[in-house]
Parts: structure tokens; C-alpha cells; sequence
């Protein structure tokens, strides 16, 4: 099945970014995953202390998200194993 999405680029400039910011925090979270199966020590420390500085950044803007909410538990929960 194909979906087309017509807009103009106003109309996506206007747009709500909540989705946006949101969807960074979740990139970066999976990013942060996928690199630490190939990183140990300290490094993996920061990976994952940059993916919780980005998920805490969207839950400034987006409060309290019940998605990124669960993110920054499992996070945090990493973070205390580097």
C-alpha cells in the first residue's frame, strides 16, 4: 500500500514539531543502542549520557511524554551500569 502526503512548504514550516522533537529523542535513543553493541568502557558512558541529555531536552519542550518518559528510565538505568 502507497499513501501520498501533498503540502506546501509553508504549510509544512507551520506545522506543530512536538512529533519532531520527539522523534530525535527516539533516533538518538536507537542510535545510542546500536553503538553500544560495539562499545565498552568509558565511551559507552558517554553514548549513553548524550542519548539522556537529548531525551531529557525533548521532555523540556514535550513534558510529560509517557514514551520518553520509559526511554529516560531505561537510560538512566544504563547509564549507572558505565
Amino acid at each position: 500500500m502507497i499513501s501520498v502526503f501533498t503540502s506546501t512548504f509553508g504549510e509544512l514550516l507551520e506545522a506543530d514539531d512536538r512529533m519532531l522533537i520527539k522523534g530525535d529523542a527516539i533516533v538518538a535513543y536507537a542510535q545510542a543502542l546500536e553503538e553500544l553493541r560495539h562499545t565498552r568502557g568509558p565511551e559507552a558512558g558517554h553514548i549513553v549520557s548524550a542519548a539522556l541529555d537529548e531525551v531529557r531536552q525533548a521532555l523540556a519542550v514535550l513534558g510529560e511524554d509517557p514514551d520518553l518518559l520509559e526511554i529516560e528510565g531505561l537510560l538512566t538505568r544504563l547509564e549507572g551500569q558505565y
